[in-house]
């Protein structure tokens, strides 16, 4: 699997709790660790979750998560369903949190392994904030979760 697979099983948020994030439809998932050090409230994950989560129009519908920043390029990891129904030069619309649209930076969208799990890229100037990663062991059965995506309509 390529690293960033690895980047969909642990992201780090600023909290106490680990939060999946992702859509209620979606089989994708990001898992974010602990901080102990840091108890943050249910509002201020959700700031965070903000931040980082954009919304995808294409041929589909779906949110995705910006996980990585190179200058002024985005990469935004999202579920495969959400983007396999794209031909090649379809426009998709990558809605960032400010509500700016930015297009799909043509031929970015690459399927990770045999999952539902996909990545693509933008181009803004704008400054977004990314996910961190985080140490996936620091993840136990039972802890609580935060789900966050776009809403349909």
């Amino acid at each position: 699997m390529s690293r960033l697979t690895a980047l969909a099983a642990a992201l780090l948020l600023p909290t106490a709790q680990p939060v999946l994030l992702g859509t209620a439809v979606s089989s994708t998932a990001l898992l974010v660790g602990q901080a102990p050090a840091q108890a943050q409230s249910a509002q201020a994950v959700g700031r965070v979750a903000k931040a980082i989560t954009v919304r995808i129009e294409g041929a589909t519908q779906g949110s995705g998560v910006i996980v990585k920043r190179e200058g002024n390029r985005y990469t935004v990891l999202t579920a495969w369903h959400v983007v396999s129904g794209n031909r090649p030069g379809e426009e998709v619309g990558i809605y960032t949190s400010d509500g700016k649209e930015h297009q799909l930076e043509q031929g970015s969208i690459e399927r990770l392994g045999q999952v539902d799990m996909a990545v693509l890229s933008f181009t803004s100037s704008g400054s977004y904030e990314t996910a961190r990663l985080a140490d996936v062991k620091n993840i136990s059965l039972g802890s609580a979760i935060f789900v966050a995506g776009f809403p349909l309509s």
